[in-house]
């Protein structure tokens, strides 16, 4: 993904609603957080609110300065503590 400082991109990730399963932002793992601002996550379920169903979950990353970020994701259970993801996903972000 490219964006110019200022400016805003979004990453889209799917999951199950009703699962306890959120995605959020591994700051250990990501690089280059300097240069991005990612907001908290926008969640909205696909169709219909039934457990399991689909849903999206929304980031905003707005550029803050120019550089190359490396953005990863979890999808987690947040009560697990001690348990790996589920699933995860990276993303490479050039800020110019």
């Amino acid at each position: 993904m490219r964006v110019g400082v200022g400016d805003v991109g979004r990453v889209v990730l799917s999951g199950h609603a009703g699962t306890g399963y959120i995605w959020k932002v591994d700051r250990e793992m990501s690089e280059g957080l300097q240069h991005v601002v990612v907001s908290e996550p926008d969640t909205t379920v696909a169709s219909g609110d039934r457990v399991g169903g689909p849903q999206e979950t929304v980031f905003r990353v707005e550029g803050a300065s120019s550089g190359i970020a490396e953005v990863r994701f979890e999808y987690v259970r947040p009560w697990e503590q001690d348990t790996p993801a589920a699933r995860t996903a990276t993303y490479q972000i050039t800020v110019r």
